[in-house]
C-alpha cells in the first residue's frame, strides 16, 4: 500500500498539482544507492521536482539540534531541508523516523506523515 501511495503522490506531482522539493540531502542519498540502475530511476524522479533546497548553514544548525533529540544524522538534516522549504509535509516510510517526529512534533516546523496514511487523509477532504 506505501508503494502505491508514494506512486500516486509522485503521479500529482508529476502533474504539476502538488510541488515536489528535493535537496542536496536527497541527492546524498541517491549517490548511494549501490545499483545504478535504481539510482538513475531515483535521480530521474527527483529531477522533476520543482524546487531543489541548497544546504544552508542554519539547516546543518538545524540538523545538529535534530540529531541531539535523537534523529539520525541523514534524517535530521531532510528534516532541516523540509523546515527550511516551509514544506507542508515531509513524507516518509521509515517507522523509526514517523516515530520520533511523533515524539517531538511540538519542535518541529513540518509535519512528518507515512504516505498512505497521509494520501488517505488528503484525498477525502
Amino acid at each position: 500500500m506505501e508503494a502505491e501511495a508514494v506512486k500516486s503522490v509522485l503521479v500529482h506531482i508529476g502533474s504539476r498539482l502538488w510541488i515536489g522539493i528535493g535537496s542536496e540531502v536527497i541527492n546524498f542519498e541517491i549517490g548511494r544507492i549501490p545499483d545504478p540502475d535504481r539510482q538513475l530511476e531515483v535521480g530521474l524522479i527527483v529531477s522533476g521536482f520543482s524546487e531543489h533546497i541548497k544546504l544552508q548553514e542554519s539547516s546543518v544548525r538545524r540538523g545538529l539540534e535534530l540529531e541531539a533529540c535523537g534523529f539520525g544524522a541523514t534524517d535530521a538534516l531532510h528534516l532541516a531541508c523540509a523546515e527550511q522549504a516551509r514544506a507542508d509535509v515531509l513524507l516518509t516510510t521509515d517507522d523509526l523516523m514517523l516515530r520520533k517526529a511523533h515524539k517531538y512534533a511540538a519542535r518541529l516546523s513540518v509535519r512528518v506523515a507515512n504516505p498512505w496514511t497521509w494520501l488517505e487523509e488528503v484525498l477525502r477532504r
